[in-house]
């Protein structure tokens, strides 16, 4: 919900997900065990993709293969500024620890 609240231009960079529909149902059938009209339902009650698409900076197809996900993550990781990346690993690190501590 990150673009429909309006909160996506806080944000440095927006990175979306995107996958076909007939896929989303299949995961969410395979993964949560959902019947395929509970899936259909789910998928048919996202915000409509349009909006997101014009405000993502970054747009990673998971339609693929896991390996073909991680490739464009990688790819689209390393075009960010060495700053970015950095200040990224350290939040992440940090929230890591704050999960062990709890």
């Amino acid at each position: 919900k990150l673009v429909e609240s309006g909160h996506a231009e806080t944000c440095d960079a927006v990175w979306l997900v995107v996958a076909e529909s007939n896929q989303q149902v299949a995961r969410l059938m395979q993964g949560r065990g959902l019947d395929r009209a509970d899936a259909e339902r789910r998928v048919a009650a996202q915000p409509p993709l349009g909006p997101k698409l014009s405000r993502a900076d970054v747009i990673i197809d998971n339609s693929g293969t896991i390996a073909a996900t991680e490739a464009q993550v990688t790819e689209a990781w390393l075009l960010l500024p060495s700053e970015v990346r950095e200040s990224a690993a350290l939040m992440t690190t940090t929230v890591s620890q704050r999960l062990e501590d709890a």
